[in-house]
C-alpha cells in the first residue's frame, strides 16, 4: 500500500505531521494503535475451537486483524514518511534561498562590483 496522501499534502501540512511525530503525545498515539492490534489478536486467541461456527468466526476475525494491522502500519508509516519529506523539502528550499541570495543582483554589481573572497596567503582559490 502506498503512503496516505502521498502527493496531496502541502509543505505546511507535512510540517504539522513532523511536529506531531516529535510530540510526546505521538508515543501515546502509537500505544493506542498497538492496543487496537492486540485487542484484535486477543479476539482470535479467545475463540473456542469447540464453537460450532469456529471456522467462520476465525476467518472473519483473521480478516479484521489483517485489516487493522495494515491500516495501523500505513498510518504510522505515512506520518513518518511525510515528516521526513517535510524536513528534506524545507532544507532544499533553504538551500535554494541561500543560492538566490548568493547570486549577485546585476544592479548591485553595476553599482558596487562583484564581491569575491580572496584566498589567504598560501591557500588556493576555489574558483
Amino acid at each position: 500500500m502506498e503512503a496516505l496522501c502521498y502527493s496531496e499534502l502541502t509543505l505546511e501540512e507535512k510540517l504539522y505531521l513532523s511536529a506531531m511525530a516529535q510530540h510526546p503525545g505521538f508515543t501515546v498515539f502509537k500505544k493506542l494503535i498497538d492496543d487496537a492490534f492486540k485487542q484484535k489478536m486477543a479476539s482470535i486467541v479467545d475463540l473456542s475451537p469447540e464453537d460450532p461456527e469456529y471456522d467462520t468466526k476465525l476467518r472473519s476475525r483473521q480478516t479484521d486483524l489483517r485489516l487493522t494491522k495494515e491500516i495501523c502500519a500505513i498510518l504510522i508509516k505515512s506520518i513518518n514518511m511525510h515528516a521526513q519529506a517535510a524536513l528534506v523539502e524545507q532544507n532544499v528550499n533553504k538551500a535554494r534561498e541561500e543560492e538566490k541570495l548568493n547570486e549577485a543582483d546585476p544592479e548591485f554589481q553595476a553599482r558596487f562590483g562583484s564581491i569575491k573572497e580572496k584566498p589567504r596567503k598560501g591557500e588556493q582559490s576555489n574558483t
